[in-house]
């Protein structure tokens, strides 16, 4: 058995939430695996029952899950029927190629075995490699700053802290996922398929009188809900959430590596992704405002956010319909 190894780890596209993190962390922008997300990973979903219960919304990505890609390969495993086998099974995924993905483990009872050498594990975290010369697994995971980072963590606390986990009645699972290396194309009309049903959205299909989750580019109308509730008391100041903001700037900026894509593709001119440029700058601007208002509580920068939102909304509606009529007119 090897003494040290190491898989490789890219920037990931979505990383908000570990589930996101840990499919996309593992693919390189020439990984087909990534081809699924372009085609089919592009709509926003809310909750709504926060207009009633007075909190933050929910904000996600539909389909970013890892476990939704089919093209990724998942091994499962429960780590309660380890034992002491647990190292050895992660040093062989490892060695299979296999990303281990640490879900359901409970983030307490493994900080129980933290020491000041190594960082506590955050629990879902992603291990994508281990050194038993030095006693380490490496990990992609959000540290206790909240940052999506790499780190170390002691090998010989992880597996004291899943015998601890056990003893109290805790276990997580365990997941190999590696990209299964089949050719999956990029689909313009697939692509524009999803484009269409993400602007399928209003507040008359997703009314606000309902408490389910909505879908598509109404999510922003929701989230401007959201800040009027900031604006005028009826949501308390502390009801505070920056995924929100995270979580939409991830989608804006995917999908302008969508819309390159289709232009390049497809043999287009620019110029809907040089405008939709800006809604990526936007929803940027948006994580920065919403920090302050989060930090010093400026209420005067509420209303100021909302119509960025609304008018980012309105732009990207436009070029998405541009971008339809302009796929259909060469493809069909």
């Amino acid at each position: 058995m090897k003494k040290a190894n190491k898989l490789p780890i890219f920037t990931p596209f979505y990383s908000v939430y570990h589930e996101q993190a840990n499919g996309t962390a593992i693919l390189s922008k020439h990984d087909d695996a990534k081809n699924w997300y372009l085609n089919e990973c592009m709509n926003l979903r809310c909750d709504r029952h926060f207009l009633y219960s007075h909190t933050a919304p929910n904000v996600l990505i539909s389909r970013s899950s890892y476990k939704l890609n089919p093209f990724l390969k998942k091994e499962g495993f429960n780590t309660k029927y380890f034992g002491d086998s647990l190292h050895e099974v992660i040093h062989k995924l490892i060695d299979d190629e296999y990303y281990v993905v640490l879900e359901g483990v409970n983030e307490y009872f493994v900080n129980k075995g933290y020491n000041k050498k190594t960082q506590p594990l955050s629990a879902d975290g992603l291990i994508y490699g281990y050194d038993d010369k030095k006693n380490i697994y490496n990990v992609l995971a959000y540290n206790r700053k909240q940052e999506y980072t790499n780190f170390n963590i002691s090998q010989k606390c992880f597996s004291k802290a899943n015998k601890l986990a056990i003893e109290n009645g805790e276990s997580g699972v365990l997941y190999g996922i590696k990209s299964d290396g089949q050719k999956h194309i990029f689909s313009p009309l697939l692509v524009i398929r999803h484009f269409a049903e993400y602007l399928n959205s209003s507040l008359e299909i997703f009314r606000p009188d309902i408490a389910e989750e909505a879908y598509g580019t109404v999510v922003h109308d929701y989230i401007g809900m959201y800040l009027d509730g900031l604006y005028d008391g009826s949501i308390f100041y502390k009801q505070q959430n920056p995924n929100i903001f995270l979580v939409l700037s991830e989608q804006k900026r995917f999908m302008l590596e969508r819309l390159i894509r289709l232009e390049t593709e497809l043999s287009m001119d620019n110029k809907i992704s040089n405008e939709y440029s800006e809604i990526v700058k936007i929803s940027e601007e948006l994580i920065n405002l919403y920090d302050s208002y989060c930090k010093m509580r400026q209420d005067n920068i509420l209303p100021i956010m909302k119509e960025k939102i609304l008018y980012m909304k309105q732009q990207e509606e436009t070029l998405l319909r541009e971008m339809i009529k302009n796929v259909k007119d060469i493809m069909l």
